[in-house]
């Protein structure tokens, strides 16, 4: 099973290099010159600091870094503008957080995403916890709109909010009062009204698009499956009463609630999946010559809850392999280990982790192997220890 396990993932990382698809788009260089290519979009969370391309389908691979790259976009998705310039690198990090006003400027080169587009035009930039917007309008070149919290006194946090000022003065169009830019919050969505709003009041005829940023996509996935596990038990103090269950195959039932996470094309997410899980089996003690071997039979039924994370590697439009790594929580539900004289061990079940990978079709069928480690289920007892976790084969139905 283990040779299985390694051939699975020698599959899997065969076909990373195929997992993020070339899209038209353009970039411009420093010359002004265009270039119509394909861009390796990676779906930034973070923006990025260099693009990849190439020419043509099958053409050689090219790679530029933002001080090659004035301005690229990929068609219908996103497009990006250099920015040499000062940049507030302040921390909001509360531990961190100095006791200055004003900005903290550096001279920085970066790529920033364009959110608004028209007279005035809004752009953002992420890196980690570092969250910061810019605008430019035809009067205005591209600046940063300034926003910062600092330590006002101990446990009081003021703000400099200078970015409403900046925008009362250069934004000035009959449907943009004082009051709508006083209020406004230092977020895409707020931004990205007003900007639209003072974009329509110079240009009726503008065609305003909006594009809110992702949001979490939630599934919901059954997830019927069948267990190859195995389980020992060993006493410290009296050898003869260890004993090998062997490795028996068992059901498993229950459902996968996943949340994808809104960036790099999807192919992150946690999820959580309670199943119920049995495993039943009989064996015999060990003699030792002068002890008769015992019958011993087990009933382990319990509710494991896996919690982790799966990375997406998309093989085409329909077919995508993944990789699922998790903490398991277990709960037993009405289990013993019990003895042909009476005796019975009460299961006590500890948490273990697991990994997996497999294959999904059409975002709805899915199917995957999965290893779990030894789960310890005898906590309870001070002289008796178990080992129990093997394979599992799931298959998987998406309900929305």
């Amino acid at each position: 099973m283990k040779t299985v396990l390694i051939a699975i993932c020698f599959f899997i990382s065969y076909f990373l290099p195929a997992q993020t698809e070339f899209e038209p788009g353009y970039f411009i260089d420093n010359t002004g010159l265009r270039k119509e290519c394909l861009i390796k979009n990676l779906d930034w969370k973070n923006n990025p600091e260099s693009i990849t391309y190439r020419i043509s389908e099958n053409g050689e691979l090219f790679k530029a870094s933002v001080s090659e790259v004035r301005e690229f976009g990929i068609t219908g998705v996103s497009k990006y503008f250099r920015f040499i310039g000062p940049m507030d690198r302040s921390t909001d990090d509360l531990n961190s957080m100095g006791n200055d006003r004003q900005p903290r400027f550096e001279e920085v080169q970066l790529l920033l995403q364009e959110l608004v587009a028209g007279d005035a035009h809004l752009y953002y930039y992420e890196q980690n916890n570092l969250r910061r917007f810019f605008y430019s309008t035809p009067d205005t070149p591209l600046k940063q709109l300034i926003y910062k919290r600092y330590r006002k006194s101990p446990g009081v946090v003021g703000q400099n909010a200078a970015f409403r000022q900046q925008l009362w003065n250069d934004l000035k169009c009959a449907s943009v009062s004082k009051a709508a830019t006083d209020k406004l919050g230092y977020d895409e969505s707020d931004l990205t009204f007003i900007f639209n709003r003072y974009n329509t009041c110079k240009n009726p005829d503008l065609e305003v698009v909006i594009e809110k940023r992702e949001q979490f996509d939630f599934n919901l996935t059954l997830r019927p499956g069948v267990n190859l596990n195995s389980l020992e038990i060993n006493n410290s103090s009296f050898g003869n009463r260890n004993v090998d269950f062997g490795q028996v195959p068992g059901y498993r039932v229950g459902g996968l609630i996943e949340a994808v996470l809104p960036f790099n094309n999807n192919k992150w997410s946690f999820f959580f999946e309670p199943s119920l899980q049995n495993y039943k089996s009989d064996s015999q003690t060990i003699t030792n010559g002068f002890t008769p071997s015992e019958n011993v039979n087990v009933n382990y039924t319990s509710l494991e809850v896996p919690m982790g994370i799966m990375h997406y590697m998309y093989l085409s439009t329909k077919s995508k392999l993944f990789l699922s790594g998790a903490f398991v929580y277990d709960k037993e539900l009405n289990s013993f280990i019990r003895f042909d004289n009476g005796s019975e061990l009460e299961i006590d079940s500890l948490t273990n982790w697991s990994a997996g990978g497999g294959y999904v079709y059409n975002s709805r069928l899915s199917m995957e192997f999965r290893y779990s480690t030894q789960r310890e289920i005898l906590n309870s007892y001070q002289f008796w220890d178990s080992g129990y976790g093997g394979y599992s084969l799931i298959l998987g139905y998406v309900i929305f």
